[in-house]
């Protein structure tokens, strides 16, 4: 809350109160936003095309080689 307060120049935490609403389809934004990050980006879901594990042989394919 500091660092909010410090960003939008409030001076107490009453103030931040009184001026700051957030509604929900800010909320929503911000939550996917982070599922996005988490997700590893525009792909989606873990274990897509993201999660370059599944594409590389094992050890025992590559001694093949």
């Amino acid at each position: 809350m500091e660092v909010a307060r410090a960003i939008t120049g409030h001076v107490t935490q009453r103030m931040t109160e009184h001026y700051s609403h957030v509604d929900v389809g800010e909320k929503k934004a911000a939550v996917e936003g982070m599922l996005k990050l988490v997700r590893g980006g525009p792909m989606g879901k873990a274990g897509d095309a993201t999660d370059t594990r599944k594409h590389q042989p094992d050890a025992s394919k590559r001694a093949l080689n």
